[in-house]
This record gives structure tokens, sequence and C-alpha cells, in this order.
């Protein structure tokens, strides 16, 4: 699983990038509202189908503790990392890495310890990469980084992803309350990032109704691929 999974997943990020500039040149977006277009396809996927099937096969007060925790980390983290750093764009940018490798850590920490059902965690962690690249790629661009950069951050992303699967591999748990709280805060870092840092904070820039309509365009985006797969 190793190579084509790093594959599957560098791909879908590089995939996600390369929309959100098709998006921006040929629709004439701007950077803001895909930002939120971005979020929108996260909480799809979220709800739709990674919280939905989280609760399907793990106890809830398992999950919903792991909630709490991962919230918690977010909101410590996300003001230590806006004191530290000198602009807003380089903050976000900054908090979006750790947010997705924060949010990699306990899904791929479950997928290596087999606590996928039906395959569906696998596909959804290739799947949620591609609205992350989307905003990974505008931020790039806001920042003015080198495609060197980005490339980096994109690997960087896939290979701490399969790290923590192989970890899940050599440290089996049985514990499925601990697992399901392993999955709790993956859901909750994700949805952080994507309503905090991507919706909230993007939706203070041009129309609010745009933004909105962006959000549920991502979701709508979601449930089609989710319906076709």
């Amino acid at each position: 699983m190793g190579f084509i999974f790093c594959l599957y997943v560098f791909l879908s990020l590089i995939t996600g990038g390369v929309l959100s500039l098709i998006i921006s040149k040929i629709v004439n977006w701007k950077i803001d509202y895909l930002f939120s277009l971005s979020a929108g396809m996260i909480v799809g996927i979220l709800c739709l189908e990674f919280i939905p099937h989280s609760f399907s096969h793990y106890q809830p007060i398992s999950i919903t503790m792991g909630i709490g925790v991962g919230l918690l980390c977010m909101v410590v983290i996300d003001q230590y990392v806006h004191r530290s750093s000198k602009g807003e764009s380089k903050s976000t940018f900054l908090l979006l890495l750790i947010a997705i490798t924060l949010h990699n850590a306990p899904s791929g920490f479950a997928l290596g310890n087999h606590a996928d059902h039906e395959g569906h965690l696998y596909h959804l962690i290739i799947l949620h990469h591609l609205p992350e690249g989307m905003a990974i790629m505008m931020l790039a661009i806001a920042l003015k980084l080198k495609p060197a950069h980005l490339v980096t951050a994109f690997l960087y992303l896939t290979f701490s992803l399969y790290g923590f699967v192989l970890l899940g591999n050599f440290v089996m748990i049985k514990n499925d309350m601990f697992l399901g709280a392993l999955l709790g805060v993956a859901i909750s870092t994700m949805l952080y990032i994507s309503i905090i840092e991507l919706f909230l904070s993007s939706s203070e820039k041009g129309k609010h109704f745009y933004h909105l309509l962006s959000l549920l365009t991502g979701i709508f985006i979601v449930e089609v691929f989710l319906l076709i797969g």
C-alpha cells in the first residue's frame, strides 16, 4: 500500500492546486471565495461521510471526547501561531499545515491500526487532500511562494501522513475507545481549520452571500463526488 498510497495522496494535493488555479483563471473567482469553496469541500467530506462513518463504527462518547481534545489543541496552537508570526497570511499558512498534520496523525494512525471498515477511511483520507491542496495553493499564491516551496509542503504532508500509517502498523491498539478518540481529534482539527481559518477569515473580505454560496458549492461538489464514487 505504501507507494501507491503516497502517490494518490500527492496527486490529490496536486490536483487540488491545479483546480484552484483553473477556477481562479477561468471563472475569475477571488482567492477569498476559493478559500470558502475549499472549506465547503472539507466540511462536506467530514459531514457527509467521515463523521457519520465514525459514529456508526465507534462509541459516540469516545469520538466526542476526541473532538473536545482536538478543538482545545487547535485553539492553543492558533493563539501561539498568530502571536509568533509576522503576517496574517503566513500564520494561516503555518496553521493550515499544522492542522492538516494534526488531522493526518490520528487518521493515519487509525488506518495503520486497521480501523478502516469497507475502505471508507482510506478513500476519504485521499479525497480530503484535494480541497486541502486548493487552500494551500491559494495561500502560496497570496504569499508569493516559490513552486519548490509548494511542492515541498505537498511532499511533507504526503510522507508525514504515511509515517503515521506506518506507526499505526507497528503500534497496534485494540481499544476501540482510543481509536474513536483519535478519529474525533481528526474531525475537530479539520472542522476548526475549515470553518475558523478558511471560511470565517476569508468571509471578512468580499460579500457574505458569495462566501456562503462558495461554501455550499463546495459541499455540493463533494456530494456529487460521493454519489459518483
